[in-house]
């Protein structure tokens, strides 16, 4: 299995990895950043509290429609991803809040009151582990997200966040691979992963225009938080620190 080096360098925050990503984006991948941010503000301004699940809502969208639109538009190779594939499912995933609140609300619209309860007890369990802020030691120790269902399928996949809808791996067996050793990563179709990545940055950005703290999150933790307390989006549209313990960015294990 692959550990991480005995010193390694300490990473860029992840805010300075977006920000880096950000100059970076093209005219069109601009325009997406600027047009989910629009839509997002327009949200808030109607409802203060569609800063939750309705904002992840509307940027799933408005990301699936992008990537259908990119789709018609090019031509890119040939998908590995399928239904019964799931290796993606133990890397370490990164999410806003209003997508954590939109898993949220989708559980309790779907799935049953044993369910939710199984689901928020894993992902309590699996957040005491420090391992799920790593993104070496998470897939290494083969830390399942707490949405993987005993079938290997996604229990919220129309609810699920943007990082797991922009992932479009061309080689599956490049995917289990990274999972041991990811010196050589998955490839990607590039575009499609950008598109959602700017759909994310105007999310998050209009999220602080509006006085929204707006941290990247790691989603197992977050869910524990969120799926354990009732009034975690009443106190995080108060600026309460409810996912404080969840934030994405730790100090890498040695």
């Amino acid at each position: 299995m692959l550990h991480p080096p005995s010193n390694p360098p300490r990473p860029a925050s992840e805010a300075a990895q977006l920000a880096e990503f950000a100059l970076g984006l093209s005219l069109d991948e601009r325009s997406v950043l600027s047009r989910e941010g629009a839509q997002v503000s327009e949200l808030l301004a109607a409802d203060r509290r569609a800063a939750g699940a309705p904002a992840a809502a509307q940027a799933a969208a408005y990301a699936d429609e992008l990537g259908r639109k990119h789709l018609r538009l090019s031509a890119p190779p040939a998908f590995a991803c399928h239904e019964s594939c799931h290796s993606c499912c133990y890397l370490k995933v990164s999410v806003t809040p209003p997508e954590v609140f939109f898993i949220s609300e989708h559980l309790a619209r779907t799935a049953s009151l044993a369910e939710r309860a199984r689901i928020a007890a894993l992902a309590v369990e699996l957040a005491a582990d420090p391992r799920i802020f790593s993104e070496y030691e998470k897939p290494a120790a083969r830390l399942p997200c707490p949405l993987l269902s005993d079938a290997g399928a996604c229990s919220v996949y129309e609810a699920r966040p943007l990082a797991c809808r922009a992932w479009n791996a061309l080689d599956a067996e490049g995917c289990r691979r990274a999972l041991d050793d990811d010196s050589e990563p998955p490839t990607v179709h590039e575009p499609l992963a950008r598109l959602h990545a700017a759909v994310s940055l105007g999310l998050i950005g209009a999220l602080g225009d509006a006085g929204l703290d707006a941290p990247l999150l790691e989603l197992t933790s977050a869910l524990a938080i969120a799926l354990s307390n009732p009034r975690a989006l009443e106190l995080w549209l108060a600026g309460e620190p409810v996912f404080a313990a969840a934030r994405a960015q730790r100090e890498p294990l040695v």
